[in-house]
């Protein structure tokens, strides 16, 4: 008489089919899940470094040569003002974010305990240096370096010169590094490059 069951050798068999279909399955539901998690943190990355790149273009394209004020209050001819160590970018722009009002504002860009900042000043002329806004543009930034382009070569500070000082540079280079990443930022300057009196 024949039985109608599986023998031990059929079972064994299909178990190890089985697992072995388990074990490919879950490693490619694996490499599945660290891809989409990689292309998400670069889709993240790359969403923070646009609206970076928005603010930088919009302040660059709206900035304006109006003189500036010194710490004690003066008068000065100065238009940016552009060191390195520690980095720190200052300049006047019309403020763009009210379209039918257009007002002065001063922004100083700088770099504060591996935080890219803009702050904000609610005007061109700030005597109260603690009426400002800020907020942070990039986190773990290392290596900031800004330049500008007089038309001739690339400078780390501004003005370069007496001259110079009335005038604003025709183009501004800013690099970071964020993480391991390098990133570069290149923007003219809008066409109203001198102050006139």
């Amino acid at each position: 008489m024949k039985s109608k069951g599986f023998s031990l050798i059929e079972l064994l068999i299909s178990l190890l089919i089985l697992s072995l279909i388990l074990t490919i399955s879950t490693n490619f539901m694996r490499s599945s899940f660290f891809s989409n998690t990689a292309t998400n943190r670069n889709s993240i990355n790359l969403q923070e470094f646009q609206i970076l790149s928005s603010f930088i273009r919009k302040d660059f394209q709206h900035m304006k040569p109006i003189p500036m004020i010194d710490g004690i209050g003066e008068n000065t001819k100065t238009v940016l003002i552009l060191q390195n160590n520690p980095t720190l970018l200052e300049f006047t722009i019309h403020d763009y974010a009210d379209e039918d009002y257009k007002e002065l504002t001063r922004l100083i860009y700088f770099l504060d305990d591996k935080t890219f900042t803009r702050k904000q000043f609610s005007s061109d002329q700030p005597y109260n240096k603690q009426d400002f806004s800020s907020f942070s543009l990039a986190e773990n930034v290392s290596n900031l370096s800004i330049e500008v382009f007089d038309g001739e070569r690339w400078h780390d500070y501004w003005p370069k010169s007496p001259i110079m000082e009335r005038r604003l540079p025709e183009a501004i280079k800013l690099s970071f590094t964020q993480d391991t990443r390098v990133f570069e930022y290149l923007a003219p300057i809008n066409n109203e490059t001198v102050f006139k009196f």
